[in-house]
C-alpha cells in the first residue's frame, strides 16, 4: 500500500476537501463495474473505490454483498491496494460528493445487477 500526506498544512491538520455538488443538490452517482484488476486506486474524481464481494444469498435467493476493501483519497493524499478479484466481485467507484452508505448505494448496485431474479443487499 502507498500512502501520501501531502495535503496537511503546517500544524498537522488535513483540510476539508471541497465537495462540489450538482445544481440541482443532488450527490453524484456512484459508479459500478465489474472488478477485473489486481489494484485498487481511486479515480481523480472521487473520494472513494470500493470491491463489494458476493458473501452470501439469504432464504429467497437475495445476493448479499459486503464491503470487502475500500480505498480513499483526501485532498491531495492517497491511499491503493493490491488484491486479488473474484468472479462476483464488483467495483464501485464513490465521486466527490457522494454518499457511500449502503443505503445509498443499494438503488445503484440494484441497476447494475438487473439480471439478478431477486434484489441484492449489502451488510455494512
Amino acid at each position: 500500500m502507498s500512502v501520501s500526506t501531502t495535503n496537511r498544512d503546517p500544524s498537522g491538520h488535513c483540510p476539508a476537501p471541497h465537495r462540489p455538488r450538482t445544481d440541482s443538490g443532488d450527490s453524484p452517482a456512484p459508479r459500478f463495474s465489474r472488478a477485473h484488476v489486481d489494484n485498487l486506486e481511486v479515480p481523480q474524481d472521487c473520494d472513494a473505490s470500493a470491491i463489494l464481494k458476493l458473501v452470501d444469498r439469504d432464504a429467497q435467493g437475495r445476493p448479499i454483498y459486503a464491503f470487502w476493501l475500500v480505498v480513499g483519497r483526501y485532498g491531495d493524499g492517497t491511499i491503493a491496494a493490491s488484491y486479488k478479484p473474484a468472479e462476483d466481485d464488483i467495483r464501485v467507484d464513490i465521486p466527490t460528493g457522494a454518499s457511500m452508505s449502503s443505503a445509498a448505494l443499494l438503488p445503484h448496485l440494484e441497476a447494475f445487477t438487473p439480471m439478478e431474479a431477486k434484489p441484492p443487499t449489502i451488510i455494512p
